[in-house]
């Protein structure tokens, strides 16, 4: 027979499996947020030089909890975030284009973040 558990180890417990819900959402994440990346380089880098881009998560089947991680990681990262209509899946992306100017950089655009 199994003793009963007292409040300490039932505080334990739940720690234990809230860490290891963390531990994967950050991995399943970890895709979505490489492609994010990736998206966001290929359009501020482009002889448009965007300052947002369409990002469809949709291939990575994240659940609520890991689009609210994609999303705060972002926004973390000072870009605006924003769902697409309806769609929690698809974001727009937007950022602030920086011109710097100095030896080297005549005019060479960054991405903030």
């Amino acid at each position: 027979m199994t003793d009963p558990i007292d409040a300490a180890q039932a505080a334990q417990l739940a720690a234990h499996a809230q860490q290891g819900h963390a531990d994967r959402n950050r991995e399943a994440i970890r895709p979505a947020l490489a492609h994010a990346d990736t998206q966001i380089r290929e359009a501020a880098s482009g002889p448009a030089g965007l300052t947002g881009v369409q990002l469809d998560l949709r291939p990575f089947h994240l659940n609520p909890d890991q689009l609210l991680a994609v999303r705060r990681d972002l926004t973390r990262r000072g870009f605006q975030v924003q769902p697409f209509g309806g769609a929690q899946d698809v974001l727009n992306i937007g950022w602030a284009r920086v011109t710097t100017r100095g030896p080297g950089l005549s005019g060479q655009q960054h991405l903030t973040e």
